[in-house]
């Protein structure tokens, strides 16, 4: 109902810019005024428009008929000629009131629908820029989605990636693993044999208690570029006969190659063990069964495997006497 109201008192806007209303009416509308910022601008601008009311104006049609009725009413009049005068006047002040006053509500209908229509302009610039603005937004929005999936797609080929890596470096690890243990179990094996060939040696270095020299036999050089020397002995002990053998400047062996010692009778050779010489020496101890052989050499082989000589003899000596 209070908008309803504010609706009828907005509708005498122009009456009151024109002095068209009644005191109470007039006194009515200020109250109006004093909340009603709308009509208080529209106000200002009418009041400029009234101003120029005087320069603006133009002849409105006067309803047909009227004017004809005027003057039959002035001229038939049985009044005297002053009221008639009067009369007349009065007519043609109301004929140019009322033409002036349609000039009047002509013109503030032109300004009020030129003002609407730049408030609809403005309303619809508004709607656009507005709409401009949420087509940015959703723009930018897309193109900031679209980064993201970008983004999660690269971080997630890089986490299998990493993975992939993760599962290669594990695998390559336990290989690892497995080789060091074998590379242990080798290092084991060799200290064990180390182990079992310095006692040997101790025991070749030190004779038992009950030990018996049977024989010792000096070992020659096979050539005369050869300047290695050697010794073999014989013994006899509660464990049984043993051949040790002895040799000094003796030459560096290559890669794989070995010494290695032979009993030899009747042109067959049996093997008495090998050994690599360690700052020109060396030392082999063996026991064996005691046989008449004829011969002790050390040949320089290509390897420790051989179970015939393959090599060239370095040093030799007879067992007979």
């Amino acid at each position: 109902m209070s908008n309803q109201r504010t609706d009828m008192m907005c509708d005498l806007l122009e009456l009151y810019a024109l002095n068209g209303l009644t005191k109470e009416e007039a006194a009515e509308f200020k109250k109006h005024l004093k909340t009603c910022a709308v009509c208080r601008n529209q106000l200002i601008e009418l009041q400029l428009v009234v101003d120029l009311l005087p320069t603006a104006s133009e002849p409105i049609e006067v309803p047909q008929g009227m004017r004809e009725r005027v003057l039959d009413h002035v001229f038939n009049s049985t009044t005297a000629t002053k009221p008639v005068q009067n009369t007349a006047v009065r007519a043609g002040s109301e004929l140019n009131a009322m033409e002036s006053s349609g000039t009047a509500m002509k013109t503030i209908r032109a300004s009020r629908s030129m003002q609407m229509d730049n408030e609809q302009s403005a309303v619809d610039e508004t709607s656009k820029m507005t709409e401009l603005s949420r087509i940015s937004s959703q723009g930018k929005a897309d193109q900031k989605l679209r980064y993201w999936r970008l983004a999660s797609l690269a971080l997630t080929a890089t986490v299998i990636g990493l993975g992939l890596y993760a599962f290669t470096l594990k695998g390559n690890m336990s290989e690892l693993q497995v080789d060091l243990i074998a590379v242990k179990e080798t290092v084991s094996g060799l200290q064990t044999e180390l182990t079992g060939l310095n006692s040997k040696l101790a025991l070749a270095s030190k004779p038992a208690a009950d030990m018996q020299v049977n024989k010792i036999v000096t070992l020659n050089p096979a050539a005369e570029n050869i300047v290695s020397k050697g010794l073999a002995s014989i013994v006899i002990d509660s464990k049984g006969t043993h051949l040790i053998v002895q040799a000094d400047d003796l030459p560096q062996v290559k890669q794989q190659e070995a010494f290695q010692v032979w009993l030899i009778k009747d042109n067959q050779p049996v093997s008495a063990g090998t050994f690599s010489p360690h700052d020109g020496k060396g030392v082999v101890y063996f026991t064996f069964e005691p046989k008449d052989y004829d011969t002790v050499a050390i040949t320089l082989e290509p390897d420790a495997n051989g179970e015939k000589p393959r090599g060239s003899i370095v040093l030799a000596g007879g067992l007979k006497s």
